[in-house]
C-alpha cells in the first residue's frame, strides 16, 4: 500500500491509498485512517478480480 494523498484538517485527515497488483494495476481507497483506506483499496481490488474470474 502507498499513501498518495492526505486531505482535511490535522485532527480529522482523510487518507487515500493505492494498492498495486502485479506491478501495473492500481486500486485506490479512502478512509478516516490509513487502515480503513487500505481495507477499502483491498475490497475494490477483490471486487474487480472476482468479477474478472466469472
Amino acid at each position: 500500500y502507498r499513501e498518495i494523498e492526505r486531505n482535511g484538517p490535522a485532527h480529522e485527515p482523510v487518507f487515500t491509498v493505492v494498492v498495486e497488483v502485479m506491478g501495473h494495476e492500481q486500486y485506490s481507497g479512502c478512509g478516516l485512517s490509513k487502515r480503513a483506506a487500505e481495507q477499502q483499496a483491498a475490497e475494490n481490488m477483490l471486487k474487480t478480480v472476482t468479477c474478472a474470474k466469472n
